[in-house]
């Protein structure tokens, strides 16, 4: 039985479960905001179908709703369904005055505050001011000194937008605390930040900053990606100058240089090399950027490496299925007079899509496993373009 098939019976035989908190004044729908994932936020919808105002208790010693919960999580979808099955709940605060939108600020991407900004009514909440008077804007600008990638949010929100969020009870502007002047108010702006996660299960959330194990692992991964890539360049460019058919003795040329399927076959090729050696080429990026320490140095954001790296498996794994490609149409050119032959050698190289879709399958069994690494490339792809 499905999570929300369950969640229903329960609701249908005693309503009042939405209602009921524990010690910490979590109910149910935090639990859901906190867990549900972008795949499956049925539990959450289930919840608000039986009592939206459910939206509205709030816990024990923080004050935290579940948009706050989801807000933190950056749990996009979650606070989406919310904010649509209760949408004044969006004006509530927790402890310190902090609302949704200061929360998705709280996560440190940059891409969950966008999202949230597409939301009309938790957009409408960036010039709101907490108990010290920041706005959503005057932590991010504290932010932006912290993380660079920031400095475009508050430009395309703040600046070009001329948002006018005026001064917290220090008498401070966000351009005053963006400028840098006042070292100690962002020293404790950030440390607000820090600690807004904290609570009954802690955040979730994994933190941008890795491990020396995950830096290890990754380390590893990008060091057989790299023999990969060299591999489909070294076959891709060999391919091109022993094409098959041969060549004319006269004039050099290819002999079925006019034929369809040998012109699919260089382009493929073609396509295959250069995405296998622009993933070489990231690596060795890569490589330089942790040879020179630039990111510890704070010259380079601190997840350049790991959107670079998303980057070089895209351009890889495209670069795999050309050469399939490339392999498929190449062996039809030259067996197409045995058509059994070569239709046989074609579905033969194709079945490698098919496979490799089954392999993807299995993986994706672990419906956790299969929304970490969804999670990781949308995040990575949405910044990329």
């Amino acid at each position: 039985m499905e999570d929300h098939e369950t969640a229903r019976k329960l609701l249908e035989k005693e309503k009042t479960l939405t209602k009921t908190t524990d010690e910490n004044g979590w109910a149910p729908l935090h639990y859901a905001a906190y867990f549900s994932t972008r795949l499956n936020i049925s539990v959450v919808k289930v919840l608000l179908e039986h009592d939206a105002s459910a939206a509205y208790i709030a816990e024990t010693e923080k004050k935290r709703t579940a948009l706050h919960i989801a807000a933190i999580q950056g749990h996009v979808d979650v606070m989406k369904e919310i904010v649509s099955g209760c949408p004044a709940c969006c004006e509530l605060v927790d402890n310190r005055g902090w609302n949704a939108l200061h929360y998705a600020v709280a996560t440190k991407d940059r891409e969950v505050f966008k999202e949230c900004m597409e939301i009309p009514e938790l957009a409408r909440l960036k010039t709101k001011k907490d108990d010290k008077g920041n706005t959503p804007f005057h932590l991010i600008a504290a932010l932006a000194h912290e993380k660079k990638q920031w400095r475009r949010v508050l430009y395309k929100y703040y600046y070009n937008k001329r948002e006018v969020c005026g001064l917290n009870k220090r008498k401070l502007s966000v351009n005053d605390i963006y400028e840098g002047k006042f070292g100690e108010i962002q020293k404790e702006i950030l440390e607000s930040l820090e600690d807004v996660g904290s609570g009954p299960l802690g955040s979730r959330k994994v933190l941008k900053g890795q491990n020396e194990g995950e830096k290890e692992a990754l380390s590893r991964a990008r060091e057989s990606h790299l023999v990969v890539g060299a591999l489909i360049a070294t076959v891709t460019f060999a391919a091109a100058f022993t094409l098959p058919g041969g060549y004319k003795s006269d004039q050099g040329t290819a002999i079925l240089a006019k034929k369809a399927a040998f012109i699919v076959f260089i382009i493929s090729d073609a396509m295959s090399m250069v995405l296998s050696i622009l993933a070489v080429f990231v690596h060795f990026l890569i490589s330089l950027i942790h040879g020179f320490e630039m990111v510890k140095d704070k010259v380079i954001d601190e997840d350049t490496t790991e959107i670079l790296f998303v980057v070089a498996t895209l351009f890889t794994m495209i670069g795999m299925g050309t050469m399939i490609i490339a392999f498929v149409t190449g062996t039809y050119t030259v067996l197409e007079p045995s058509s059994e032959l070569a239709i046989s050698t074609c579905l033969i190289g194709l079945s490698f899509f098919v496979l490799g879709n089954l392999v993807f399958a299995f993986i994706y069994k672990d419906s956790l496993g299969k929304q970490a690494i969804l999670n990781f490339l949308s995040d990575k792809l949405r910044f990329i373009f």
